[in-house]
């Protein structure tokens, strides 16, 4: 059952690295709201926002932005958030119910973290179980947290028990050089990535994207880490 496995896999996360998981089960984060931006407008730019910022300008003005203007399509995908570090890695596997990678940008709360779930049983096509190429998001069923076998997420500002936003991918490149067994290597790389800001239902894990939300880009990630017994 998709609920239990990822209780499970968000308290031993939680013990090896010191940081919330964000899991399925404890999202919290009603983060519904309208993201206001600072950018300003040039001469030769009447009316869009430069940068990676792809807030529109409700109004028309030739020169410089007198109030914050409100982003409306950040849901897109669009760069608000660029690349990822990571301070500490962690993978562990459930056997017949699945797997989890996770990367925390620091080694202790708070931080922002990164992960790669594979469900048995979910997805079409099925999660990769040996090395291979994933296209994520690239059909109906992985293009949502409640139905996707392969789901990479990220959340932003974790604490020990909450983190501030959540971010679903709608698309890249996943690639596992290696798929070891317990004791093994866990590696690989993920390309191309876009993940877009989302809420997750608790109850039947939905992942609904924000209006005007956050999009978060990460050009290449490579991951490595031990694979461990997940309890």
């Amino acid at each position: 059952m998709k609920t239990a496995r990822i209780a499970a896999l968000a308290v031993t996360l939680v013990a090896a690295l010191g940081l919330a998981a964000c899991d399925k089960d404890d999202v919290g984060n009603d983060w519904d709201t309208w993201i206001t931006d600072t950018w300003t407008d040039t001469a030769a730019d009447p009316g869009v926002d430069p940068g990676v910022d792809p807030g529109v300008d409700p109004g028309v003005d030739p020169g410089v932005d007198t109030t914050p203007d409100i982003t409306t399509d950040d849901s897109t995908g669009a760069c608000d958030r660029n690349g990822f570090t990571a301070a500490a890695q962690a993978c562990y596997d459930y056997t017949t119910s699945g797997r989890l990678y996770q990367a925390a940008s620091a080694a202790a709360a708070p931080a922002d973290l990164l992960s790669i779930e594979f469900y048995t049983g979910y997805g079409d096509p099925p999660p990769l179980t040996a090395p291979g190429t994933f296209t994520l998001a690239g059909t109906t069923a992985e293009q949502n947290y409640s139905t996707c076998g392969t789901c990479v997420r990220a959340s932003a500002n974790c604490d020990t028990s909450t983190c501030e936003k959540t971010f679903f991918a709608t698309g890249g490149t996943l690639t596992l050089t290696s798929y070891g067994a317990v004791g093994g290597t866990f590696s690989g790389t993920m390309t191309g990535l876009t993940l877009v800001e989302v809420t997750i239902n608790s109850t039947t894990f939905v992942s609904t994207p924000v209006p005007g939300g956050e999009g978060w880009c990460i050009d290449s990630f490579p991951f490595t880490a031990t694979v461990e017994v997940g309890t």
